[in-house]
């Protein structure tokens, strides 16, 4: 015990920490808190890794991490209000996004070329 706290770490590195006289209401209102800003907290380190990584890619590519990301984030959510848990959702969102982001950035792609291989329509003039 250390000035009135008590606790241990756990193998996942989450504090079981409690204060004399503290409900267990008061103990889970404080984990939540701390699990909502370890949330927002990957969240912004997540976006942050995209943004990186997104710096010299083709548009295919862009697509994919878009889509992976978009797809992870819908994942966890709908993992999470299922109750099927926020990491498998968060990870078969993320490949269906990555694969989707994919064929979506290939198609404009394609698009691009063929703009760029056709050239422009000779003027007429009157």
């Amino acid at each position: 015990m250390l000035f009135g706290w008590t606790g241990n770490i756990s193998a996942a590195g989450m504090s079981n920490v409690s204060r004399p006289g503290a409900s267990g209401l008061e103990e889970n209102v404080e984990k939540e808190r701390t699990m909502r800003m370890l949330d927002r907290l990957l969240l912004a380190l997540v976006l942050l890794t995209i943004l990186a990584l997104a710096a010299g890619c083709t548009t295919t590519q862009k697509g994919s991490l878009l889509g992976a990301a978009i797809g992870a984030g819908a994942g966890a959510v709908i993992g999470h209000s299922t109750h099927a848990g926020s990491g498998p959702g968060a990870l078969i969102g993320a490949g269906v996004g990555a694969l989707g982001g994919a064929l979506a950035g290939d198609a404009i792609e394609e698009h691009q070329e063929k703009r760029r291989a056709t050239p422009p329509p000779e003027p007429q003039y009157p």
